[in-house]
């Protein structure tokens, strides 16, 4: 999980980053121009516990949903992983 962790906040730092460096030119065009698509791959195994959290932030990203490709892979699980994260994924969407 703190690898998840580590990717969330690289990407929030990147986001900040690209928007604060925007000019003129960028403020005046299409928002897809401004967010790239951009994709997260997360791998879960026995973090049940902290999927509500992890799928909190993600909401709460300030990017365009219809700019992000989110894949999960779930492996071997022990607890809750699988349907947890199935339930986050339909409450998102």
């Amino acid at each position: 999980m703190h690898y998840v962790a580590a990717i969330l906040v690289f990407f929030t730092v990147e986001i900040f980053t690209f928007s604060s460096t925007q000019n003129a030119f960028f403020r005046e065009a299409d928002y897809h121009q401004l967010y790239p698509l951009t994709s997260i791959a997360i791998q879960l195994q026995n973090h049940a516990h902290a999927l509500p959290y992890f799928f909190g932030l993600l909401e709460n990203l300030d990017y365009p949903k219809d700019q992000l490709l989110i894949d999960i892979y779930v492996e071997t699980h022990i607890d809750a992983t699988l349907s947890k994260t199935k339930q986050s994924v339909l409450l998102i969407m």
